[in-house]
């Protein structure tokens, strides 16, 4: 990745990975390996993508993104502030103001568990439906950075 002149490289959790405990643990994994390589500079920006609310961490009985939030907060905060950077996440699918609520609530309890500043974990939603719009934007925040909209039939 270092030479392919990207920006932003998504680790994608969500649709490009099927959930099975050993490569949702070779994807996180992948992450470290990313994070220790040298020259950290040169690369590009880290944002993970956890899979969606909608889904379940059959394996630890809990909604999967509170697993792959806390996998990438816990094991790379560290690392990733050692070089500048924080915790980037690309939100798949917000699709109502409540999902939305959800996540920033969820974001602020992961900052104050690890004792992160306010904010420092930022993200880019995507928001797959009108009902999530504009609100589901202003709902993230402080950890607001960008949003998307996917294709809505009128």
């Amino acid at each position: 990745m270092a030479g392919s002149g990207a920006d932003v490289w998504v680790a994608d959790l969500e649709d490009s990975l099927v959930p099975t405990w050993p490569w949702l643990l070779e994807a996180h994994e992948a992450i470290a390996d990313y994070l220790s390589e040298a020259d950290q500079g040169q690369r590009p920006t880290l944002m993970v993508r956890p899979r969606g609310l909608h889904l379940d961490d059959v394996h630890l009985d809990v909604a999967a993104p509170i697993v792959d939030v806390g996998m990438v907060v816990a094991r790379h905060s560290k690392a990733l502030a050692a070089f500048g950077s924080a915790p980037y996440f690309y939100l798949p699918k917000i699709e109502t103001h409540a999902e939305a609520i959800w996540w920033n609530d969820l974001l602020g309890a992961v900052e104050k568990a690890w004792s992160l500043p306010i904010g420092s974990i930022r993200v880019s939603v995507l928001l797959q439906t009108v009902h999530a719009a504009p609100d589901g934007r202003n709902s993230a925040r402080p950890s607001y950075a960008g949003h998307g909209v996917d294709c809505w039939p009128l």
